[in-house]
């Protein structure tokens, strides 16, 4: 029975396969019905519902840039239970920062994102996105400023693949955020500055 549950989820997420593009939004809705199905008979596995809130997640950026309230419920429901289930899930935790931030509940977003760091804290692939999130906020939890600060020194020191990601983050930084990277940067790569402030991504 185990072995049938297990083959039936698997079987469930290969029946359409993904060959859809990004962009191609009419295939989005069976992605994330398919996604909720699957999900639905493995309901106690939280890397399963955690793919139906990524699959959520990512039509809300893809189709809908100004989500309503009752879509990005849908995806918060979706990221709490499969945070319940697997909590360790650092990618979830950010979706719930994401969630919570476009909610405009800053207090719960930067709660979700130290668990996001907490749960993930090595994870490159998330360096981006938790920039982007941490720094459009006042960033003013001293805690918070401590880890996104070491993100930044790891980009600098050692990741030259994400400074154009740190531009972007830097562009889009509430006052606060800019403040703070700059602080950073100055002192850890003050010949960074100057690409920072300027127009052009670094080659």
């Amino acid at each position: 029975m185990a072995a049938l549950w297990l083959l039936a989820t698997d079987l469930i997420g290969q029946i359409s396969p993904h060959l859809s593009n990004a962009n191609n939004t009419a295939e989005a809705p069976p992605r994330s019905q398919r996604a909720y199905d699957t999900a639905s008979i493995g309901y106690i596995r939280g890397d399963l519902w955690a793919e139906y809130a990524r699959t959520l997640a990512s039509e809300l950026q893809v189709t809908k840039p100004s989500a309503s309230a009752l879509a990005l419920d849908s995806v918060r429901r979706a990221a709490e239970r499969a945070v319940r289930l697997a909590p360790i899930n650092a990618a979830v935790w950010l979706i719930l920062a994401e969630t919570d931030l476009r909610q405009s509940d800053t207090k719960t977003s930067s709660e979700a994102l130290k668990m996001s760091y907490y749960t993930g804290p090595n994870d490159l692939s998330l360096i981006p996105d938790r920039l982007r999130l941490a720094t459009q906020t006042k960033l003013s939890d001293p805690e918070l400023q401590m880890i996104v600060g070491d993100d930044i020194r790891t980009i600098l020191l050692f990741r030259p693949d994400l400074r154009p990601a740190l531009i972007s983050a830097y562009r889009g930084a509430s006052a606060q955020g800019k403040s703070s990277i700059d602080v950073v940067v100055q002192s850890t790569d003050p010949s960074f500055l100057a690409s920072l402030h300027g127009d052009a991504l670094p080659q």
